[in-house]
């Protein structure tokens, strides 16, 4: 119980101190590497083959599907929702392609820019009743 106790304050100490826990920036990583995969493949899809619409439904999904996974980069869900947003008030397949193409790059540089901002990934350990 006590190495239980010990090892909750580290990660809320590591948390309070803006640094991000090692699962939380392999996490980041995959999910920007992942990312890389979805803009190379869309970005065939686009250039090659001028399927704009495929191109964009790739980029939607992808970006809807990684949205929930970044609640703890809040600032990324942003971006992911900015895009969304404006690719939904264009009416050409390929200026919405572009636009998520654009909030997929953007997502993978807030990925890789700065740690979350400093949250506490576990609650404080709460003192026995005496």
């Amino acid at each position: 119980m006590r190495r239980l106790v010990a090892c909750v304050g580290v990660v809320c100490v590591a948390g309070v101190a803006g640094a991000a826990p090692p699962e939380t920036a392999a996490f980041d990583k995959q999910v920007r590497d992942a990312l890389g995969e979805v803009h190379n493949r869309g970005a065939d899809l686009y250039n090659l083959a001028k399927d704009y619409p495929a191109a964009y439904r790739l980029y939607e999904g992808s970006l809807r599907t990684v949205r929930p996974l970044l609640g703890h980069r809040p600032a990324a869900q942003k971006r992911i929702d900015a895009g969304l947003t404006a690719a939904d008030k264009e009416t050409d397949p390929a200026l919405r392609a572009f636009l998520l193409h654009q909030a997929i790059e953007a997502v993978r540089e807030e990925l890789k820019a700065s740690p979350p901002a400093g949250r506490l990934v576990a609650p404080p350990p709460r003192p026995k009743p005496r």
